[in-house]
């Protein structure tokens, strides 16, 4: 038994890893297993691999279909605040445009997405809700988060 495959179905994905725009945090370009797409001029990127990089707890509900990231204060912030620094969290659901930002409804440009069993959601909106900030490279199609 031979697995046979259709060139055009190759070519295709090759395409699709070459034009997918890149992700850079700390100095690092991501790779991931399922590259991020694009919708509507908004790069959605797999919710865990990224986040855990940035230090971020992912916790998946499959009952609701709901994502969480969720990033503890570090010892300087809460030095900085006597004690007073609060989680940041951000919870999405797939295919929906209400996210859930620190116990507040905020609405997202595109949603979600469920893609090879990965929640892709949008990189800048969850990114800078987490207290990342995001920029576009566009010469090297490279969003970079610090």
């Amino acid at each position: 038994n031979r697995l046979v495959i259709p060139m055009e179905e190759i070519y295709a994905e090759l395409n699709h890893m070459e034009t997918a725009p890149h992700v850079q945090v700390n100095n690092e370009i991501l790779g991931f297993s399922t590259p991020p797409v694009m919708e509507a001029d908004r790069t959605l990127v797999p919710m865990r691999f990224l986040f855990e990089k940035l230090g971020a707890d992912v916790t998946w509900d499959e009952a609701t279909q709901t994502a969480t990231a969720t990033i503890e204060p570090d010892t300087n912030a809460q030095i900085q605040t006597f004690g007073m620094a609060q989680a940041k969290s951000v919870s999405v659901s797939i295919d929906n445009t209400t996210a859930v930002v620190n116990g507040q409804a905020k609405v997202m440009d595109v949603p979600a997405r469920m893609v090879n069993d990965r929640t892709m959601v949008p990189l800048r909106f969850l990114s800078e809700n987490l207290g990342y900030t995001v920029t576009w490279d566009e010469a090297t199609n490279t969003a970079i988060v610090e």
